[in-house]
């Protein structure tokens, strides 16, 4: 049961890099990432869209890195793009490497 978590991310990012990945998988990896920003003191309130939270940021790592997983979500999650959804697993991790 422990690495149930860690199973989960795994299934989802094939998914999503064989672009067979759903709604949910997309969100999940969002959620990874707003969980970074949260651990670092920032809060996402719940009438926030991503873009109102970037602007939010006050680090420039923070807000680079967060603008990048944006960017890719978007364009995956509303733009149904297939690049996109195979690439946001592999931002969000780097963000949260980069935020470390």
């Amino acid at each position: 049961l422990l690495l149930w978590p860690l199973g989960s991310a795994l299934l989802r990012r094939r998914r999503l890099q064989r672009g067979s990945g759903s709604q949910d998988d997309i969100r999940y990896f969002f959620e990874r990432a707003l969980a970074v920003l949260e651990k670092r003191g920032v809060k996402r309130e719940a009438h926030l869209t991503g873009e109102e939270l970037a602007r939010r940021l006050d680090q420039p790592v923070l807000l680079s890195g967060f603008r990048q997983v944006l960017e890719c979500y978007n364009a995956a999650r509303f733009g149904a793009d297939r690049r996109a959804e195979a690439n946001l697993p592999g931002i969000v991790r780097e963000f949260e490497a980069m935020v470390r």
